[in-house]
């Protein structure tokens, strides 16, 4: 009983939040790719515009292969981001359940589950997650749930074994 309380309290997607800094939408697009060498680990940066407000994202693998053409960072390296981000991220609220989350990720494509989505407060940037972290939570939740409902009688909440 005390654990699902603990679980009703921390079910907020701040729980997964990640701190991941952000890019203005007017960085120029060579500055984003310098800023992802810099970084070997970040999969995917913000795009936030001057109010903080989330505007998009851009992931590692789509500037590096628009940037692996020829002749391309003479055409769009000084470009600024927005010109090629991804305009339509999954953007929640820090106060959206973990299960709601879920199903917005779930309904707006696999493609956010490697993306990530972001996390806001008050419509400003406030933090990323990802689509491995969710599913890992949701997991958990359900083994616990499962495990509840073999080992307690749910009228009562004594051990049935």
């Amino acid at each position: 009983m005390i654990n699902e309380e603990f679980d009703a309290f921390n079910s907020t997607i701040e729980l997964l939040l990640r701190i991941a800094p952000s890019v203005k939408n007017t960085t120029s697009c060579m500055e984003v790719l310098e800023l992802f060498h810099f970084d070997n680990k970040a999969i995917v940066f913000p795009i936030v515009n001057e109010d903080e407000i989330p505007v998009g994202l851009i992931t590692r693998s789509e500037i590096t292969e628009l940037f692996s053409r020829l002749y391309a960072k003479e055409l769009r390296g000084k470009d600024p981001i927005s010109t090629i981000m991804n305009d339509s991220p999954v953007i929640v609220d820090r106060k959206s359940s973990i299960e709601d989350v879920a199903k917005i990720v779930v309904d707006a494509g696999m493609h956010h589950m490697v993306s990530g989505f972001i996390i806001s407060d008050n419509k400003r940037y406030f933090g990323m997650s990802n689509g491995h972290d969710l599913l890992s939570e949701v997991t958990t939740r359900k083994q616990k749930h499962l495990f509840n409902l073999a080992h307690f009688d749910q009228l009562t909440g004594l051990p049935n074994r």
